[in-house]
């Protein structure tokens, strides 16, 4: 393709932003910079058609933009210097897409047959635990249970040596309480209408821990 349109016939310089181009009457064209100054063009370099020092020479914008257009066509497409790996010979068999379709199904059962040797080898390579039977008798569990509940310790150490759920007291419930003892958990206490009784609960009011004591 001949591209000396694109370029200046006296810097050979592509026409751009910086090489402007500029149209004489003639029809060809120059750098705009070759029209100005000491070194000014007093004749066309190409057909020798004389130049007028009253001439005044704009930039040929269509000119430009036709320019950078074509280089920017011929970097990217069959000018380029970049060099582009090898495009890969495809058989017809290969451009097949019913043949494609065929070697991944292959593929695929090769995968899942590697994978199936996996898990087997896997399994074999456990140590089988005898496991025990689910389902305990109902008198285990509960001993079980009443186990827990008597070796699980709940509360704050008091200072008297016991446990209590409460934070803010020195002593537990019981220690702390100043009432009389009385059997079956009650004391004596004045109930409106009846005088001293002694069938008044003396831990109803007393934290889970030492309840259960």
């Amino acid at each position: 393709m001949n591209d000396e349109w694109s370029r200046c016939p006296i810097c050979f310089e592509d026409y751009s932003l910086i090489h402007r181009p500029t149209t004489f009457v003639c029809g060809h064209s120059t750098c705009i910079d070759h029209t100005i100054g000491s070194k000014r063009l007093q004749h066309c370099p190409i057909c020798r058609h004389p130049l007028k020092k009253e001439d005044q020479y704009h930039v040929s914008y269509n000119l430009e933009e036709a320019s950078r257009l074509f280089q920017l066509i011929k970097n990217t497409i069959d000018w380029s210097t970049v060099k582009c790996s090898p495009v890969p010979v495809i058989s017809h068999e290969e451009n097949n897409a019913s043949a494609m379709i065929k070697r991944d199904e292959i593929y695929a059962h090769q995968v899942q047959a590697e994978l199936n040797r996996e898990i087997v080898n896997e399994s074999s390579r456990r140590v089988r635990v005898p496991t025990r039977n689910q389902a305990l008798p109902i008198e285990e569990i509960r001993a079980n249970l009443t186990a827990l509940q008597i070796n699980q310790v709940t509360g704050h150490q008091k200072g008297c040596g016991h446990r209590c759920d409460l934070v803010s007291t020195r002593q537990c419930c019981v220690c702390s309480d100043r009432r009389p003892h009385h059997q079956d958990n009650t004391y004596p206490a004045y109930v409106d209408g009846r005088g001293i009784v002694n069938r008044v609960t003396r831990n109803e009011y007393y934290c889970t821990t030492c309840k259960i004591r």
